[in-house]
């Protein structure tokens, strides 16, 4: 089932036009990227008041169909239950890039904003950029209150909004949780898991590139199957007939941490879900083909010992590499990780030499293409704030530069791949009130072509840089 919803445009064009220049960020490590990070929105200014009204973690940067153009999103409503709007705002790159050298008064900013006025009701919710689309996957009820999982799908050119129901759900008392969400050749992808809700304690950790770490539920049941699903972004036509079941696990345990993607940048033959697995005290990884969504084999990837324990945080899914990485923690301390990657037969790829900081967890690694290698980019979460962190590695898994921190962030952050394989990184800073918001856009690294280099200049330094985004 598919609705469509039109946009609105903003009211005054002249007012959508931002000041290239920057704020002042002294001790952000500019020399990480390849196109300095540039001010994209600012509360402050009159122009900008479509992204005040936002709740805190709403702002998103995306991909245009071309790599001529990029996105900035805003979603506003409580956070909770409700999304009320959504404003898109064009960026030209050519232009932005000219920002990022020099200061200039040229905007960048191409037409008006534009505001999707439809709501979205929500249990719980991904966002996930692909080229020229966004997508918000959600939970929430339908018309006799039965849950439902719904991909609603925005058309960066045209600002349409085509909402799809993905589940036929008729049990009142089935639920459901995201797992996570993925961008592949037009499509969109999502996993999920239901279970029967008879009273629980729920826990999680979200990433902002589309996926969730951890998945604690304690319930008694005897339904808990994870399920994947495509829906074009074009035509909102399905991978699938219905939603293909590809795992049945115990739900009577508290921790699975689980994870899902597929094994290819593009044109992938499998799509891989791995989770620890108390029962068998090990990360388990299933192995699915993309194609049909039938299960092709389960394996052991590796086993908890006495002194570490083990969780899958993230991929490694370039176009010559692909691997699961796996965090270690020390069983009795938990405040310590390292990390491993294994291909699809449990086999280490290498050791990776992340560094995880002081008294924060990961949330999520994720080996992201460039050239023939991949960037490993990294996510740690303590309290309200989180580190990201940046490695440059080669298609067999040996590390080109030391790990890069990019800075310590009080605000929302993702990453993206535009058109042409370029990698850029948007987050949001905020001042001591939440009326104090600034968005900031930049690219991490220049596309390069698949001929055997990854470009070690995409990280000028190999120095271990600690970088703190400032708030103002």
């Amino acid at each position: 089932m598919t609705r469509e919803i039109l946009p609105v445009l903003a009211l005054c064009i002249l007012c959508s036009v931002i000041s290239a220049i920057n704020l002042s960020h002294p001790n952000v490590a500019y020399n990480l990227f390849n196109i300095a990070p540039v001010t994209v929105y600012n509360v402050s200014n009159s122009s900008d008041s479509a992204f005040l009204n936002g709740y805190y973690d709403g702002a998103f940067f995306s991909a245009g169909n071309t790599s001529d153009t990029l996105y900035v999103w805003q979603l506003n409503g409580d956070g909770e239950t409700e999304i009320t709007s959504i404003v898109k705002r064009t960026l030209n790159v050519t232009l932005l890039e000219s920002a990022a050298t020099a200061s200039t008064n040229e905007t960048f900013v191409i037409g008006a904003d534009v505001t999707i006025n439809q709501a979205l009701s929500f249990n719980e919710f991904l966002v996930t950029g692909g080229l020229g689309y966004l997508a918000i996957v959600t939970v929430g009820a339908d018309d006799k209150n039965n849950q439902q999982v719904y991909m609603n799908i925005i058309n960066g050119n045209s600002s349409k909004m085509t909402i799809t129901q993905v589940t036929n759900n008729a049990n009142s008392t089935m639920q459901y949780m995201l797992i996570s969400s993925w961008w592949e050749d037009g499509y969109f992808y999502l996993s999920y898991y239901n279970y029967v809700y008879t009273g629980s304690n729920e826990e999680e950790e979200e990433s902002s590139e589309g996926s969730r770490l951890l998945a604690a539920i304690s319930v008694n049941s005897t339904v808990f199957g994870i399920y994947i699903q495509g829906v074009s972004a074009n035509n909102t036509n399905f991978t699938y007939p219905s939603p293909v079941q590809v795992a049945n696990i115990d739900n009577n345990q508290d921790y699975w941490y689980l994870i899902a993607g597929p094994s290819n940048i593009t044109n992938s033959t499998y799509i891989y879900i791995s989770y620890q697995d108390p029962d068998a005290n090990a990360v388990q990884q299933v192995q699915v083909l993309k194609s049909t969504g039938a299960l092709v084999n389960t394996t052991t990837l590796i086993s908890n010992d006495d002194t570490y324990s083990y969780f899958p945080v993230g991929f490694i899914n370039s176009y010559e590499t692909f691997g699961t990485i796996v965090a270690a923690a020390y069983t009795d301390v938990y405040t310590t990780f390292n990390f491993f990657s294994f291909n699809d037969d449990s086999t280490i790829i290498s050791n990776i030499s992340l560094v995880c900081p002081d008294v924060l967890s990961p949330a999520s690694v994720q080996g992201i293409s460039i050239g023939d290698g991949y960037i490993m980019y990294a996510i740690y979460y303590g309290g309200e704030e989180s580190v990201v962190q940046v490695q440059n590695y080669d298609s067999s898994g040996i590390a080109l530069s030391y790990p890069n921190n990019l800075g310590l962030l009080g605000g929302p952050s993702n990453y993206f791949t535009d058109a042409d394989g370029g990698i850029w990184f948007g987050y949001t800073v905020y001042g001591s009130d939440d009326y104090t918001k600034v968005g900031f856009l930049g690219r991490l690294a220049a596309p390069v072509s698949t001929s055997g280099d990854v470009r070690l200049s995409v990280f000028a330094s190999l120095v271990f840089i600690i970088s703190l985004f400032l708030f103002i």
